[in-house]
């Protein structure tokens, strides 16, 4: 019976040193845990500010290599979808986004407004929309600095059918969307009908 009660009173002590200690060991872990979560939130916060920076770098260079201002449509030629197309890799490889799809789209003919005049139908008539499937991979500020560059391009670009998902491997991010350009149409070269021309005046046949 003594020795249960020396057991217990021991072990009562032990119980009243151990627990303070235990619970300062608890609050230490999480303390740690937490400024190390800080940290990487600073970081990751650091790194998409020097990202954006970068990318606004990228769309200046890219304007001032094109023609000044703002292009609704940009003229149909060979070169027009290689230059698009490397536009888009630019952007990417700045943001540090993997392409991994680019696939044509089935887009509908542009909608010309019934209020719209003449000229205006005229005009919307001879833009063809281009559509193409995207998809991207990266991280979550990667994505979204990819998004906020091609928005500041200096063509007209529409963006629609976005899915965004978590990729298989975290913290990286999937995105799926449809991106559309505006391609202005030459306008039809009338060639000169043989059998319309008549014979000039006091000609003998």
């Amino acid at each position: 019976m003594k020795f249960s009660k020396i057991t217990t009173t021991t072990m009562y002590r032990v119980m009243s040193v151990a627990a303070p200690v235990l619970c300062l060991g608890v609050a230490l872990g999480m303390s740690s845990y937490e400024m190390m979560h800080l940290h990487r939130l600073e970081k990751q916060i650091a790194e998409t500010r020097d990202e954006n920076k970068e990318a606004r770098t990228l769309l200046q260079s890219i304007q001032k290599s094109g023609d000044a201002g703002f292009l609704c449509t940009a003229p149909d030629s060979r070169q027009e979808q290689v230059e698009f197309v490397n536009t888009i890799r630019k952007i990417a490889d700045t943001c540090h986004v993997k392409l991994t799809q680019w696939a044509p789209s089935a887009v509908s003919t542009l909608g010309v407004p019934d209020s719209a005049d003449e000229a205006a139908k005229d005009v919307l008539s001879k833009v063809l929309p281009t559509a193409n499937q995207i998809g991207l991979n990266g991280s979550y500020a990667d994505v979204r600095s990819f998004l906020l560059a091609l928005q500041g391009q200096d063509r007209l670009v529409t963006v629609t059918s976005i899915k965004w998902v978590r990729a298989a491997k975290p913290p990286e991010t999937a995105i799926v969307m449809v991106v559309t350009r505006y391609i202005k149409m030459p306008a039809p070269v009338t060639k000169p009908n043989p059998n319309s021309s008549s014979s000039p005046a006091g000609a003998k046949s």
